[in-house]
């Protein structure tokens, strides 16, 4: 081969080389700018990029879980019986606790909601082995979420308001008959449920790394809604023991579709607004429960807890709910 030939086919692999290499120092450079616009965006906040999604809310409202502790209640104290009729009217106290644990840098939040739900239920018996439960129950709760809210690295403090109302109608079904030995009801019905809250608004001083917005007072919250039906299972192992009687129960509220849930950001120094949908990640409620009647005066105490086998749990989230409840049979 002449050496002129060598000499272009040298050259020609040169620039070949020469062009990947410029073309890896460009993507390499656009990498470095996008990660870099990332970590700018992430210490602005929000309000930089509307159009994005909000991603890992929704989950854990207090409204809905207290929904599912109420609808426990369907579960009758009265064996079943031909021609038997229940009332039951409950009153308890409920407590919601989410504490997120630290990633990295960030400081984590906390939220705690406390309130009152109560429900009122009538079961009628049409046979030892099936019956028929309408309930209607309602719950509020209010309370507070520290967070640190994008563009800032302090924590700030807001209030969070929740309420629920429902309805349901379940079907029972119970094996056994002995009305002082065992018997396991098993309930499985319909809701129809209406629910609306919100985190916030949480006022803070902005913070970002091109000091554009800092010092700049804002605001962040979350606001959801959902008028939805749904499905209630459960079941109730029980016995009468001397004068009282003891239940054990688990159940599930499962809501169908997803709730309305946005997301707001507001520099008010400015007047900028950046309002988004929020996606939201679990919805349904849960639970295990314990139930001792006392059987001459027809009252009964209970305690229920939500645990993340049946409950659309997230980590560092706790839910229990306490109530006293009266029936009377005939």
């Amino acid at each position: 081969m002449k050496k002129d030939t060598i000499y272009f086919q040298n050259l020609r692999y040169g620039r070949r080389q020469s062009q990947m290499g410029y073309l890896i120092l460009c993507c390499s450079l656009l990498f470095i700018f996008l990660a870099h616009s990332s970590a700018a965006y992430a210490k602005v906040g929000l309000l930089d990029n509307p159009s994005d999604p909000v991603e890992g809310l929704g989950s854990g409202w207090a409204s809905v879980h207290a929904l599912g502790l109420i609808m426990a209640r369907a579960i009758p104290i009265k064996p079943l019986s031909a021609g038997l009729n229940e009332v039951k009217v409950g009153l308890g106290y409920f407590e919601y606790k989410n504490d997120k644990s630290p990633e990295g840098s960030f400081p984590g939040s906390h939220q705690e909601d406390t309130g009152w739900a109560g429900s009122l239920s009538f079961t009628h018996g049409f046979s030892p082995h099936f019956g028929l439960c309408l309930i209607s129950g309602f719950g509020d709760a209010k309370g507070d979420i520290t967070m640190a809210p994008p563009g800032s690295t302090a924590m700030y403090t807001g209030e969070s308001t929740h309420e629920a109302r429902g309805i349901a109608a379940s079907l029972i079904f119970d094996p056994f008959k002995d009305p002082e030995g065992f018997r396991l009801p098993l309930i499985l019905g319909l809701s129809y449920s209406k629910a609306s809250g919100q985190r916030g608004p949480i006022l803070y001083t902005m913070e970002d790394e091109d000091n554009i917005r800092t010092g700049h007072q804002g605001s962040v919250l979350e606001t959801y809604m959902w008028e939805k039906p749904g499905y209630f299972a459960g079941f109730a192992p029980q016995m009468n023991l001397g004068p009282f009687r003891g239940v054990l129960f688990a159940f599930r509220l499962q809501i169908f579709g997803e709730p309305d849930v946005y997301y707001e950001e507001r520099d008010i120094t400015t007047g900028e607004v950046a309002s988004k949908k929020a996606r939201p990640e679990l919805f349904g409620a849960g639970g295990l429960g314990i139930e001792l009647v006392y059987r001459p005066w027809n009252l009964s105490f209970s305690h229920i807890f939500a645990t993340q086998s049946f409950s659309d749990l997230g980590e560092g989230e706790e839910i229990s709910f306490t109530a006293l409840t009266w029936s009377k049979a005939w």
